[in-house]
C-alpha cells in the first residue's frame, strides 16, 4: 500500500511538472496574442505602394519648404530592428505586422515585440495610407497630412529623410529653411 502511494505521488509530482509549465506559457502566449491583435489593429491596413513621377518628387523639393532634413529618426529605428538603412527596408518595416505567437520559439516572440514597439514610436501618419514610391526606387513620399510629405532618399551612405510643408501653409519666416 505504502508502495503504490509512492508510485501516485511521484506520478503527480511529475504531471505537476509537466502541466505548470505549459499552463504558463498557454497564458503567456494568450497574452501575447491579444497585444498582437490590438497592436495590428492600431497600425491599421498596410500601406499600398504607388509608383510616383520623379518630376512630382522634384516639385516637392524645388517649391515646398523644407522643416527638417536628414534627421536620421527612421535610419535609426531601422537599426534598432536589424535592418539596412535602405528604402525596400523602411517599406518593410512599415508594412511589419506582428505574426502570431509561437508556443516553441520565444526569441521570435521577443525580436517580434522588440519591432512593434520600435515601429510604434516612430510610425508616420499618413491621410492616404500609401507610400508613393519613385520609378528608380531611389525615393518615396508619404504624404502625413495635408500639404506635408515627407521624401526618403536611398543615397550610397544610407538614407536621407525630409520633411516638406507647402509654402502656402506655412509662414518661411518662422526658421524654416527654404529649398
Amino acid at each position: 500500500m505504502k508502495r503504490y502511494r509512492l508510485l501516485v505521488a511521484l506520478c503527480l509530482a511529475l504531471c505537476g511538472l509537466g502541466v505548470w509549465p505549459a499552463y504558463t506559457a498557454y497564458v503567456s502566449a494568450s497574452k501575447h496574442e491579444l497585444a498582437r491583435k490590438r497592436f495590428n489593429d492600431e497600425l491599421g491596413p498596410p500601406f499600398a505602394i504607388k509608383p510616383i513621377d520623379d518630376d512630382a518628387i522634384r516639385d516637392i523639393e524645388r517649391d515646398w519648404v523644407c522643416r527638417y532634413r536628414d534627421a536620421q529618426l527612421f535610419a535609426e529605428a531601422l537599426a534598432m530592428v536589424d535592418r539596412k538603412p535602405s528604402l525596400r527596408d523602411l517599406i518593410d518595416f512599415m508594412n511589419y505586422r506582428i505574426p502570431p505567437t509561437s508556443l516553441l520559439d520565444g526569441d521570435a516572440n521577443k525580436r517580434n515585440a522588440v519591432i512593434a514597439k520600435v515601429q510604434s514610436t516612430v510610425m508616420p501618419l499618413s491621410t492616404d495610407r500609401t507610400i508613393h514610391e519613385s520609378k528608380a526606387q531611389r525615393k518615396c513620399v508619404i504624404y502625413p497630412g495635408d500639404g506635408m510629405a515627407f521624401v526618403f532618399t536611398e543615397r550610397d551612405g544610407g538614407l536621407e529623410e525630409a520633411l516638406f510643408v507647402r509654402k502656402k501653409d506655412i509662414e518661411p519666416s518662422d526658421g524654416a529653411e527654404s529649398r
